[in-house]
């Protein structure tokens, strides 16, 4: 018989092979079904999609944790349970008139066939003294010796150049982890109470970032889109992330501000005693509601990275392989989470604490906050070094992929000027 611990192994094992197959494949096969309307009817997918996200989130902090704290926790797993029953019900209903692609083997092995080849038969032919290849790639071509086709392996090839940008996603996603740690041990050495009396959950500050996505969103998609558009400026994809990473840095700086603020207010005004997750401590009379606004640049930030993100790896691969795609830049959000938490280990043993005390009195948690702000500019102008390197393809107006670099649009310098002043009126 499991034990309890045996139960709660299994059943995360099943949650992450179920979100596995889903987030991997349901954002793509939602965008084939209105790629043929245009760009931008599959820009407004992706909002839309995330908007929904967005909605199950709020739901999951209200409804079911009420139900779960209230009531009982089996309701609450009864709920989730009937309402991915019911999803599923809903999504079988509407099987014969979804746009799918019949499945062919598995591209993810064909995929890394096609690497190995490409990168055996490349050094090979160095040896040998043979013409170099173009690209390293070419030697898995059936023209160059391999065993593929020519369309499979410039396929593969734009996913390969994907992946330098998709790395750089991985830092975004340590940042917004902070929600749910740094943010959540700060709002615990603040006044969580509201007027006066009822105490807010601290993790319940969470949806001071999921309520405004709700009108950012549609807002950012219907007004500040379509009014950049009109005053001339091309916010493409990876602009648009660009400017998120530093919404991003901005959130994690601003919290540091907060967090010098809070400790004046301590030593000015002293401290009351709160209970929260089954201790006392000694917090700040300045209310929780201050960190509202990092809430809010973080929320700004998901919808230019998290939304882009989705919508950009989804254009930027062939369709053999955008679940493949689609799994490698979702994957991205777990090695975020993983590197959150090396990262803290180790600024935590190199600061003897100070840098992420335990109690928040008595440390530096500014310090750890503004290492992050740091980091990750570092981490946008690697971006930026990448952005305007990359080359878009269009896949879907390209039958035959023969020659990339002709169907490719740049960034060009001018491009990149009239973005700084876009950066920095958003900034203001």
């Amino acid at each position: 018989m499991l034990s309890k611990e045996g139960f709660l192994g299994v059943s995360l094992i099943l949650i992450a092979i179920g979100t596995g197959g889903i987030k991997a494949n349901l954002s793509p096969m939602g965008a084939d079904q209105v790629k043929e309307q245009g760009e931008q009817m599959v820009q407004k997918f992706f909002n839309a999609f995330y908007w929904f996200i967005q909605i199950g989130s709020i739901l999951a902090f209200t409804v079911v944790v009420y139900v779960q704290q209230e009531v009982l926790f089996f309701y609450g797993y009864l709920i989730l349970a009937v309402s991915m029953t019911l999803a599923t019900i809903l999504l079988l209903i509407g099987r014969r008139s979804y746009k799918l692609h019949p499945p062919e083997g598995s591209y993810l092995t064909d995929t890394l066939r096609i690497i190995g080849k490409g990168l055996k038969n490349y050094f090979f032919c160095k040896r040998r003294s043979s013409a170099l290849m173009s690209h390293w790639l070419d030697g898995a071509k059936e023209s160059k010796g391999g065993t593929f086709s020519e369309e499979m392996v410039e396929g593969v090839k734009s996913v390969v150049q994907l992946i330098p940008i998709f790395l750089t996603f991985i830092f975004y996603w340590t940042i917004y982890g902070q929600c749910f740690t740094t943010f959540v041990l700060q709002a615990s050495y603040m006044n969580l109470k509201v007027s006066g009396q009822t105490s807010l959950p601290a993790a319940s500050l969470n949806l001071f970032e999921n309520i405004p996505l709700l009108v950012l969103i549609p807002f950012i998609d219907r007004v500040v889109y379509p009014g950049l558009h009109r005053l001339g400026f091309n916010l493409t994809p990876l602009r648009r992330i660009g400017v998120g990473l530093l919404f991003a840095a901005g959130s994690v700086a601003l919290g540091g501000i907060i967090e010098v603020e809070r400790k004046h207010v301590l030593q000015t005004n002293g401290t009351f005693k709160q209970d929260l997750f089954n201790k006392t401590v000694n917090a700040s009379t300045m209310s929780v509601f201050y960190q509202v606004p990092q809430y809010i640049l973080q929320g700004a930030s998901e919808v230019l990275v998290g939304v882009t993100g989705l919508e950009f790896a989804y254009t930027q691969s062939p369709a053999d392989l955008r679940g493949v795609v689609m799994g490698l830049c979702l994957a991205m959000i777990g090695f975020g989470y993983y590197l959150a938490s090396a990262l803290a280990s180790i600024v935590k043993h190199a600061s003897n604490g100070d840098w992420y005390p335990e109690n928040l009195n008595k440390g530096y948690l500014e310090y750890y906050m503004f290492l992050l702000a740091g980091l990750m500019l570092v981490n946008a102008s690697v971006f930026l070094f990448l952005a305007v390197r990359y080359r878009y393809l269009n896949h879907d107006r390209e039958m035959n992929v023969t020659c990339p670099r002709t169907i490719f649009t740049e960034i060009t310098v001018s491009d990149l000027q009239r973005d700084s002043r876009v950066i920095a009126t958003a900034l203001m």
